[in-house]
């Protein structure tokens, strides 16, 4: 099965030292000096290939830049280099990974490269069987409260379960969760996945781990409808060092060739003008500038989208929420007047490989400012796969 990491930041990566990010960050995620907390865990075995890198601003002619996915904090060979007049490159290298290694992104420059603007990736994935949901905080888990993170992306937290959770578009099953610390500790940091606000099944504990630890539960899985929301409930004991945590789960679609890309934009859209936002993550801000917010993708066809919204517009105002597929709207559009849930399925939409996409929100009447979850039925023919391979992954920014 085949799906996508996906992933952008319009912060900017030195051009002069090596940088690293997560491999799926959402807008807003910056580089740094160093791995540690940027690397995210893989639940289960899967091939890695299709690297496609894009700036909005070429390097200029005295420099380059190299990107290029780590795997358990060592260079993989999956490399992209951009040089003048380039803002675009892709790799036809392939790397495997099992459940439990970790990944992230570098950047190296060299010479002297104009800063790149934003960065847009996406990472190709496929498995035998699954999907793999995969995430890392960016505010790091209190010690003294019941936290929450989105399970889709590079995101902050919240102490409020309702707005940062996703909604799942695809029917199917989340098993194997995987943790790994960025760094060692004291204390312990226990997850467990939420499903429409109810703690199921699947968990698992970060228990005082060394180096970066890890911890996951193989056994126990949990069924999901589409239009279902889920997030990840994290409790932290004793006083834990400040770290990011990594975590991934496999899910498996009901029917073959299905994954999905999720959001939860916890804060509100404008109500007097149209805004931008990512197709993932849950803490990026609304853009009136398009290229702010969007995210590049691969070859892939998009079947329908689910969404919800804090507050009706009511009687008289009206909310718009459309996927735009290479800069031009498109039929996959949800509408909210007295109504706070509403999808479309049955689409069959074309994206090109290297298109961008990314949610318009479009008010009506000035209705009350909101929040915003939306979900997309992301589909690749199983006939790309291989016949001993049915599955791929995605990730967030």
């Amino acid at each position: 099965m085949i799906s996508l990491i996906v992933g952008s930041t319009s912060s900017a990566p030195s051009t002069s030292a090596v940088n690293y990010n997560s491999v799926n960050p959402a807008g807003t995620g910056s580089w740094g000096t160093g791995e540690s907390g940027r690397g995210e865990v893989i639940p289960h075995a899967m091939t890695l290939d299709n690297l496609m890198v894009t700036l909005t601003t070429t390097p200029g002619a005295t420099g380059s830049y190299a990107f290029e996915i780590m795997k358990n904090g060592v260079a993989s060979g999956v490399s992209v280099t951009i040089a003048n007049p380039a803002t675009t490159g892709t790799s036809a290298t392939s790397i495997s990974v099992a459940a439990g290694d970790y990944i992230s992104m570098r950047c190296t420059p060299t010479g002297t490269p104009a800063a790149t603007g934003i960065v847009y990736w996406s990472i190709r994935m496929d498995a035998s069987t699954g999907y793999a949901v995969m995430g890392v905080n960016v505010g790091l888990p209190s010690a003294a409260a019941t936290n929450y993170q989105a399970p889709l992306a590079r995101t902050l937290i919240s102490a409020t379960e309702a707005t940062i959770s996703q909604i799942v578009p695809v029917a199917g099953t989340f098993n194997n969760l995987y943790l790994r610390a960025g760094s060692a500790y004291t204390g312990a940091h226990a997850y467990t996945l939420f499903k429409n606000g109810v703690a199921q099944s699947l968990t698992a504990t970060l228990t005082n781990p060394a180096g970066g630890g890890g911890a996951s539960d193989t056994t126990n899985s949990v069924a999901v409808v589409a239009g279902d929301l889920v997030s990840l409930r994290i409790v932290t004991t004793g006083t834990p060092v400040s770290t990011p945590v990594s975590h991934a789960m496999k899910f498996t679609p009901t029917t073959d060739g299905y994954s999905f890309l999720s959001s939860s934009q916890i804060n509100s859209n404008s109500a007097s003008a149209a805004n931008y936002n990512q197709i993932l993550g849950a803490d990026t801000t609304w853009n009136a500038t398009e290229n702010q917010r969007f995210s590049i993708t691969q070859a892939m066809t998009i079947t329908g989208m689910y969404g919800s919204i804090g507050v009706a517009p009511g009687a008289g105002k009206s909310v718009a929420h459309t996927y735009r597929n290479a800069g031009v709207s498109s039929a996959a559009t949800l509408s909210y007047v007295t109504n706070t849930t509403a999808n479309i399925t049955g689409l069959s939409i074309s994206v090109a490989s290297g298109a961008s996409s990314g949610i318009l929100s479009t008010p009506t009447g000035t209705p009350t400012a909101t929040t915003l979850k939306s979900g997309l039925q992301v589909y690749f023919a199983p006939s790309v796969v291989t016949a001993s391979s049915s599955t791929m992954l995605m990730m967030g920014m």
